[in-house]
């Protein structure tokens, strides 16, 4: 017991600090679980630490760390379940041709570039109401097709719409969950053009309020991409409304190879960047009014319009959930600051951790959340490191030198620190290291924060009076030195090492042995760093990837070959065979990864040979006879025939039409003499976003029962 009261005190001042992370635990154990847990279920977890502690108190009452513990994490689980009901709306159940009447709320464009609508209010024809989605994404056919849409119109578009897509490997990225909390339920590509139609009735005012924000965001990026043509007046759109289009594929994959891309992300970057320069604009004004540096505290005031200003650029930015967790850290630092408290410290950190995890639980699972806190963190902890040992203190008082370089100290340390903290969330989640990202970032962050944020917040200030054409030339300019870096940096020799994917357990061993270095005292600190060895280790002894991959309804097959995967078309299921060859640490295309088929692996005709002997083989036909089928359904094959509507007869292991629809994407591994083939459908559980219409189809088959 004196050992634990020992252990006690020494951790007691982060105690606060761990109250975020048994929540998140909860909410990854609402995401973990393999079936979708009930409210009766979530109301028993947050019940239950809370009954037995009322009950046995007495004799539970040194270790109520443990009970409160427990209950956080009840209702990290409860707050999960919660959040999917509330969004809960019908999922399209089938593939469907029809007729789309909606009203436009967003327009973006694909990887690839074609333009992008994202439709509510929907109208599907053929489709009985109660099953029609709140929201459809769909692709248009010409980027032409755009032209005069804006949100807030309503429009027809005849279209291809299906339920949103599973993962393309098993225990990969599952869309189908990101969509649920977006509300979309259907998704697909025009047959035609968008025709605008009449408003039916008149929306309430605060959807008014929001098609009114969105058209003005349309019309701020429109008018920056006139302003400002090319790439240019892209980056420009996206950094100050979150309208990505027009970014050329060249400038984006440049600015991710030299780990710049966190710059186009309204995120804390921009937040921070927006509330600094009006807060000190705003403090210098009222510092230079005698009446009011009299008599008000224009600290606080100063914090007061910064935090205005960052509720416009919120509004303005789109809202997305990246900028809303920026907006929440920003708030957070504000209101302290409007109280008189440290405004950056881990217990506000904690804070907006903890509201933005009660308010979008599924931000916990967004490689955003988890790179910006883990960089944040970092830096905060680093900082008070530095300042318990006087290293950052009395710098005011030097000179005009001593002040710029102890300047570069703290960002090439910022850099150091952020780096260090999200390098481990980058390799795992985009497969891939920037060695020279530090380079990169101690070049464009200070042209950031010194050149194109200043002059785009003074841009929007001399704009209604007319006079922002200077400020966005010199906003222009600092766009094309960060472009230019991040061109420069990515064409350097080893610029980037492709990661191979690694088990989900590496993330989560890295990410508790992260916090438990910056919030842990003693023993705490210890275990987090054998944590993170541990996470690291894992990563290392990982098993290698799935000799054979089938994509979802069988139309891509690849086979692990000695020169990496060998894919069997060209460009069939072409997203697919990109997260697969990234998620083999592999940075070939498709292309090239075709014509490893006939030369890297060992083939006859549509059939591969594993490394014991087993054979796969894919039948892409159409029409094939129960002949032909019988005749392939030899010993030791796994026959995967996706437009077969009867079973082969045979000794192979068989997936036809029906029974790979209900797999999904397929990996087949090589166990000894025999074969382990893994769906990703048994993977991803019974959860809202995996079955048919969603959480009412759920319903649906319960009451079938």
């Amino acid at each position: 017991m004196e050992t634990l009261r020992a252990f006690w005190m020494r951790e007691r001042p982060a105690a606060a600090l761990w109250i975020p992370v048994f929540f998140g635990l909860g909410v990854q154990l609402y995401f973990w679980a393999q079936v979708e847990p009930s409210g009766l279920v979530a109301s028993i977890a947050v019940a239950a630490p809370i009954l037995i502690w009322s009950i046995f108190w007495r004799r539970l009452r040194h270790f109520s760390l443990l009970g409160l513990a427990a209950t956080l994490i009840a209702l990290g689980l409860a707050a999960g379940v919660f959040r999917s009901h509330m969004v809960a709306a019908p999922i399209l159940k089938m593939q469907t041709e029809a007729t789309v009447e909606g009203v436009v709320r967003e327009v973006s464009r694909t990887r690839t570039g074609r333009p992008r609508l994202v439709l509510d209010q929907l109208i599907i024809f053929g489709v009985p109401e109660a099953e029609t989605p709140r929201r459809a994404q769909i692709a248009l056919l010409r980027s032409g097709d755009i032209d005069g849409v804006t949100p807030g119109d309503r429009v027809s578009i005849f279209a291809n719409l299906g339920p949103p897509g599973g993962p393309v490997e098993p225990g990969g990225f599952d869309y189908r969950r990101t969509a649920w909390f977006l509300g979309l339920g259907a998704v697909g590509y025009a047959r035609g053009a968008p025709v605008e139609i009449a408003a039916e009735g008149v929306p309430s005012l605060p959807r008014r309020m929001a098609l009114a924000l969105a058209r003005e965001r349309a019309r701020i990026a429109e008018g920056l991409r006139e302003r400002l043509p090319g790439e240019t007046g892209a980056f420009a759109a996206a950094v100050t409304v979150g309208e990505r289009a027009g970014i050329p594929t060249a400038s984006l994959e440049a600015l991710r190879q030299s780990n710049l891309a966190h710059l186009l992300a309204i995120s804390g970057l921009h937040m921070g960047l927006v509330t600094a320069l009006v807060f000190g604009g705003a403090r210098l004004l009222l510092a230079l009014t005698p009446v009011a540096n009299r008599r008000w505290r224009t600290k606080r005031i100063a914090a007061g319009i910064a935090l205005a200003a960052a509720v416009a650029y919120l509004a303005l930015s789109g809202a997305s959930i990246a900028t809303q967790r920026a907006f929440i850290m920003a708030a957070v630092a504000l209101i302290a600051v409007m109280l008189n408290r440290p405004a950056i410290t881990l217990r506000a950190l904690a804070v907006a951790a903890l509201i933005i995890l009660a308010y979008r639980p599924e931000s916990l699972t967004h490689v955003g959340f988890q790179m910006s806190f883990a960089a944040t963190a970092a830096i905060i902890a680093g900082f008070d490191f530095a300042r318990e040992r006087g290293w950052v203190a009395g710098q005011r008082d030097q000179g005009a030198l001593a002040q710029v370089a102890a300047y570069g100290v703290a960002l090439l340390g910022t850099s150091l620190l952020a780096g260090a903290a999200t390098a481990p969330f980058s390799a795992f989640h985009f497969n891939q290291m920037a060695h020279y990202g530090l380079m990169g970032n101690l070049a464009a962050v200070p042209i950031m924060g010194f050149v194109v944020a200043p002059a785009g917040v003074l841009a929007a200030v001399l704009l209604p009076v007319g006079l922002e054409g200077p400020a966005l030339l010199v906003m222009s300019y600092g766009i094309e030195a960060i472009l230019a870096v991040a061109v420069f940096v990515a064409g350097l020799d080893g610029a980037v090492s492709p990661v191979a994917a690694a088990p989900k357990i590496v993330l989560t061993l890295v990410a508790m042995g992260g916090l438990g270095l910056v919030i842990g005292r003693s023993a705490l600190r210890v275990a987090g760093a054998v944590a993170l060895v541990a996470g690291l280790g894992a990563w290392f002894a990982a098993e290698s990837r799935p000799e054979v991959l089938i994509a979802p309804e069988g139309r891509l097959a690849g086979v692990m070959g000695a020169d990496g995967r060998a894919l069997d078309h060209k460009s069939s299921a072409s997203y697919a065979a990109s997260i697969w060859l990234r998620r083999d640490g592999d940075r070939a295309d498709q292309e090239t990864a075709a014509r490893r088929w006939t030369t890297g692996v060992r083939t006859i005709r549509d059939t591969a040979t594993l490394s014991n002997g087993w054979r796969v083989t894919l039948v892409p036909d159409r029409r094939i006879s129960a002949e032909d089928l019988n005749a392939r359904c030899r010993t030791r094959t796994v026959l995967i025939a996706p437009h077969a509507r009867r079973d082969a007869e045979g000794p192979c292991v068989f997936y036809g039409r029906d029974r790979i629809r209900r797999s999904g994407a397929l990996a087949v591994r090589s166990r000894g003499a025999d074969v382990e083939i893994t769906a990703a459908e048994a993977l991803a559980g019974q959860r809202y976003w995996t079955m048919p219409g969603g959480r009412f189809g759920v319903e649906e088959r319960l009451g079938a029962q």
